[in-house]
């Protein structure tokens, strides 16, 4: 480019991969209110805590698959169901169910049906992985909306930088977008042997 040095506009490594999240809406005062109530940090929600790293996890551990489902399931039953009971669910509107497409340390691009305003302030919930189980809850602020058409549907490519994030949960986004990076560098190895 001519001698120009590019800069780099994100300060954390991304990941491409699929994950599932729930978007609550809120105004600016509710998210000060939870802030407040909270405190600085959230409470860590875990069914399971494993090692340090996503390898460590399960190294030497028998897990069954359907149970891991089985916790997740009733979680999110849990999770409605308290909802529900404390009246949050009166607005339907305010929460969007879509598919995460990518991630890192300060944000992430999430995939839902319905546009949202730019500087929205959302309350995140996301399973990153199932093994080892590791289920996030952040804020973030809504910082770029574009519409994509597929199969004659339209959807928004919702752009998320994270607010007041946690040193901890930032450290696990990490630790899951390098576990992500490592599996397709095996698949690819183990695609190339199979090839050869």
């Amino acid at each position: 480019m001519d001698g120009q040095q590019v800069k780099e506009k994100r300060s954390y490594v991304r990941a491409d991969f699929s994950f599932r999240v729930e978007l609550r809406m809120l105004s600016t005062e509710e998210y000060r209110l939870m802030r407040k109530r909270l405190g600085h940090g959230r409470p860590e929600k875990a069914l399971m805590k494993f090692g340090d790293t996503a390898d460590e996890g399960f190294r030497n551990t028998a897990v069954d698959p359907c149970l891991v489902d089985f916790l997740v399931h009733m979680d999110e039953k849990l999770d409605r169901i308290l909802a529900r009971l404390s009246g949050a669910t009166e607005n339907p509107p305010s929460a969007n169910d879509g598919t995460g497409l990518n991630i890192g340390g300060d944000g992430m691009m999430v995939r839902i049906d319905h546009p949202v305003d730019l500087g929205q302030i959302v309350q995140a919930s996301l399973f990153l992985s199932r093994m080892p189980l590791v289920f996030m809850d952040l804020f973030g602020e809504v910082i770029r909306v574009e519409p994509v058409t597929q199969g004659g549907r339209t959807f928004y490519h919702t752009g998320i930088r994270f607010l007041d994030i946690d040193i901890n949960d930032r450290e696990k986004i990490i630790s899951c977008v390098f576990q992500s990076q490592r599996e397709a560098i095996r698949k690819k190895r183990f695609a190339r042997v199979e090839e050869g």
